[in-house]
């Protein structure tokens, strides 16, 4: 199960990745889902090893943590779609 897991991330990292960009607010819903199912599936991972302090996990978990807490800022900020493609007036 988690080889298919890790196939599924070599194709949703790069779509959220450039989502991100393309379409933020797709981009930070998409990164969000990622980082929290990646914690979830490496958890039971870590409770069948007991590795609870390796910094693997615990920077996964640090990660995910911002993540959520900056996700609200960053789709609360003006979307920059709109000063790129608008032309400028003088």
């Amino acid at each position: 199960m988690s080889r298919i897991f890790w196939g599924w991330l070599t194709f949703f990292d790069p779509l959220a990745a450039l989502l991100l960009f393309l379409k933020p607010r797709a981009g930070i819903v998409l990164t969000a889902a990622i980082i929290l199912v990646d914690v979830v599936h490496n958890t039971f991972y870590v409770a069948l090893k007991q590795q609870w302090l390796e910094p693997f996990y615990l920077s996964q978990v640090a990660f995910l943590i911002i993540v959520f807490l900056l996700s609200p800022i960053a789709w609360r900020s003006p979307i920059r779609d709109a000063a790129i493609t608008s032309p400028v007036r003088a």
